[in-house]
């Protein structure tokens, strides 16, 4: 975690409202307009407080939306394994690459790295900064990889977001996004978008292309859509999930498919996600 006495941290930040250069004490404070933006356990809340609390009844309406087992580790660890096996993990090796002294911003993700910047929406995820993708408070041309991992169906103004990623990275910078294509709906809090590999394309349509592939195969969007199918019979909450419990345990197997499956030709009519990396212009 980031501490607000972090020199080279707090240097690159700008207010989210106008763009304009934060003074760090208590609190961090716009030298233009005035605006406060407080700490949390040494992480800056940079966002109103009024979309901070709008964000936090966001999040718990979408956790009550589901029937959670989480809060009890023994029943937790009788779960059964992810439906998903995802084939490309791109980020450890970005972050390798990175210059001496490079930055990378980690978008609702967590990556323990002293080299990323870990920013989330909801601050009591393990994170560095709060703040929102389609108001990132960094100045222009100060990260020098951005990693944008399943965030943006979650995003209602996606072309602002992926514009804000664009301003932020210098020259030659990288963007690594991960988007569902074939993706069941799963709020987080929310949930706007899917995109086909053409559509994403389209979206990073101002970055140079440097890869592009499918993150998750078709078995697994599969064996998600299919065990989601059978617990659909049931509109108990209770029985919905213990029937997703059971079924996980008997699908899972199907991801591994995709092992032989993302070799094909044709893999990308029934992919479950794409990723794209990217070079700023």
């Amino acid at each position: 975690m980031r501490m607000k006495n972090d020199k080279l941290f707090v240097k690159i930040l700008q207010s989210p409202c106008c763009g304009k250069t934060l003074k760090s004490t208590n609190e961090l404070k716009c030298q233009k307009c005035g605006s406060v933006y407080s700490y949390k356990n040494n992480i800056p809340i940079l966002i109103t407080k009024t979309q901070l609390k709008e964000d936090a009844k966001n999040i718990k309406t979408a956790k009550d939306s589901r029937f959670n087992f989480e809060e009890n580790k023994f029943i937790k660890s009788l779960f059964p394994p992810s439906d998903t096996l995802r084939i490309v993990n791109k980020e450890n090796s970005l972050i390798r690459k990175l210059p001496k002294n490079g930055i990378a911003l980690s978008i609702g993700s967590e990556i323990k790295s002293k080299k990323v910047i870990n920013l989330d929406i909801n601050p009591d995820m393990d994170i560095d900064i709060v703040a929102d993708i389609t108001s990132l408070p960094f100045k222009d041309n100060s990260l020098d990889l951005v990693i944008c991992q399943y965030v943006l169906e979650h995003v209602k103004d996606i072309k602002k977001a992926v514009s804000e990623i664009n301003r932020v990275l210098t020259p030659n910078g990288l963007v690594y996004i991960s988007m569902p294509f074939l993706q069941l709906y799963h709020p987080s809090p929310s949930d706007y978008n899917r995109l086909t590999l053409d559509g994403l394309r389209f979206l990073m349509k101002n970055f140079h292309e440097v890869e592009t592939g499918i993150g998750i195969g078709p078995a697994s969007a599969l064996a998600w859509i299919l065990r989601e199918f059978i617990a659909s019979f049931f509109d108990n909450k209770f029985l919905h999930r213990i029937t997703l419990f059971i079924t996980g345990w008997l699908i899972f197997p199907l991801k591994y498919l995709d092992l032989f499956l993302v070799k094909k030709k044709h893999a990308y009519i029934l992919a479950s996600s794409f990723y794209y990396i990217g070079k700023k212009n």
